[in-house]
């Protein structure tokens, strides 16, 4: 019997667009689409592939093999940091 693990599906710009259990052979199968857009996260042992989880709108950085924050999230972060810190102080 094949173990489940978890996959993160990234689009065209390296941005996680879905992530699901399923095995290997699901994701090979071509049934939620092409397999080369699906990324181990999880193995079947629970151990993360990579440093960090994926989740939906995360960023794969194909160099150093990890999805972080997508650059656009971090920025709306920072904007809405200096908005936030600007009403606090008058």
């Amino acid at each position: 019997m094949n173990e489940l693990q978890q996959f993160a599906e990234i689009d065209s710009n390296n941005t996680v667009i879905r992530t699901i259990a399923a095995t290997q052979d699901f994701i090979d199968s071509g049934v939620v689409g092409d397999p080369a857009r699906w990324l181990e996260i999880i193995d079947n042992n629970g151990n993360l592939t990579r440093e960090h989880l994926a989740f939906i709108g995360t960023f794969y950085d194909r160099v150093a093999d990890v999805f972080i924050e997508h650059p656009d999230m971090v920025e709306m972060k920072n904007v809405n940091n200096e908005l936030a810190s600007q009403s606090s102080t008058g």
